[in-house]
């Protein structure tokens, strides 16, 4: 369903590897065996826990701030599921 939707091929291949769980972070990389340095493996804005696709992208104080604004700029609503699918799903892109 994501290639069906137009826009750039990057965003789409980002989406896809966001929904895969296949992005880079530091919880994906040393579950490949490839040490990751402690003081890298946390996340970027706080500091406080592992790096991983759902602290970063939904549980992060920090970017929790930046997601409200984006969603208040673009005068959309939105329910919280603590899921990465069910949370960029919920609106219907054409």
């Amino acid at each position: 369903e994501i290639w069906n939707i137009k826009i750039p091929p990057k965003i789409g291949t980002f989406v896809w590897r966001l929904f895969m769980n296949a992005l880079p972070t530091a919880e994906n990389i040393s579950r490949r065996n490839i040490v990751v340095p402690k003081s890298n493996g946390v996340c970027p804005f706080s500091g406080l826990v592992e790096e991983s696709r759902d602290h970063v992208l939904l549980w992060c104080k920090e970017v929790w701030e930046i997601w409200l604004k984006c969603y208040s700029w673009l005068e959309l609503s939105f329910v919280f599921s603590g899921y990465v699918q069910k949370h960029f799903c919920q609106h219907e892109l054409t």
